[in-house]
């Protein structure tokens, strides 16, 4: 296929799966995995302005008065705790903020919280229930430079169709000594290997789970390296720490999955505490650049 990479700019790509809901494929210069055809323009906007999309176990739950002693409250919490120790308390941008459920764990942390959402209902909701100051696009807010202290992304960046502009965009607009968090999904977790030998076995007739794990919605898929990697080419130069923890496909999904695959996952998440490769990374990055590189 002759599409540059969004990251390295390279054309050459290693097909992995041949899927109904999309070819998945590697680029041979920088190592990231994408979707052969991506979700951009009118076709990503039609998507997530589609109010169908938020009515799901895991958009539900963000809701006002949801309860707080499960996923995702859990995770956010414990990257606030994180935050607190890594970045001066100013301003905090979350970007596909939804209805604003860690925007509000913010504000009691102490932030002073903005969201940036695609969806009009998603975007109205946190507004208008949270008392959220909210955006739809990062480019229609245009933030003046050094204006957050901390961005961040839950379950965005996977959604992306030019990850590297859009992150120059994020970079530009935090802090020198500003916080980036990345939550995402980890493509060599045990979970995905397992969907990988099965589909391998099977001669590829046996596509659910691979479907589930490389979601229609998704454009790309981000290990540790390759993320990195990104991150360090938009000049995220300084310290980047990442955490694993379980995939709690239960509370995380926005489709239904059968109770099997479900049952499997939760055996999984298990195995992978003991053997490594968890599902689920959370990534801090320093704005600040290192001074091994020259800085």
């Amino acid at each position: 296929m002759d599409i540059a990479c969004d990251i390295c700019s390279g054309r050459s790509v290693s097909p992995l799966y041949a899927l109904a809901s999309g070819a998945i494929v590697r680029c041979h210069g920088c190592g990231t995995v994408r979707r052969e055809k991506l979700i951009a323009g009118d076709d990503a906007v039609l998507l997530y302005e589609d109010d169908s999309y938020l009515d799901t176990p895991y958009f539900e739950a963000l809701k006002v008065g949801a309860p707080r002693n499960v996923e995702p409250y859990l995770v956010y919490e414990r990257a606030l705790r994180v935050l607190d120790r890594k970045a001066r308390k100013g301003r905090l941008l979350d970007v596909g903020a939804s209805y604003g459920a860690f925007l509000e764990l913010a504000k009691e942390h102490g932030w002073e919280a903005h969201g940036v959402e695609l969806s009009k209902k998603a975007r109205r909701y946190a507004a208008s229930e949270r008392g959220l100051t909210m955006h739809r696009t990062l480019s229609d807010a245009r933030f003046p430079n050094g204006h957050f202290s901390v961005v961040t992304l839950w379950d965005l960046i996977e959604h992306l169709a030019e990850p590297r502009e859009f992150l120059n965009e994020v970079r530009r607009i935090l802090s020198p000594d500003g916080v980036l968090l990345v939550f995402t999904i980890n493509p060599k977790s045990l979970i995905n290997r397992v969907g990988h030998h099965l589909h391998l076995v099977t001669l590829g007739t046996v596509q659910r789970p691979l479907t589930l794990l490389y979601d229609v919605h998704h454009n790309f898929f981000f290990d540790r390296d390759t993320l990195t990697n990104l991150l360090e080419t938009v000049g995220f130069g300084g310290e980047v720490d990442v955490e694993y923890m379980d995939a709690e496909i239960e509370r995380w999904q926005n489709v239904p999955i059968p109770p099997i695959l479900a049952f499997g996952t939760k055996f999984l998440d298990a195995a992978a505490r003991v053997l490594g490769g968890r599902y689920r990374m959370i990534v801090f990055a320093s704005a600040t650049p290192s001074r091994r590189r020259g800085s």
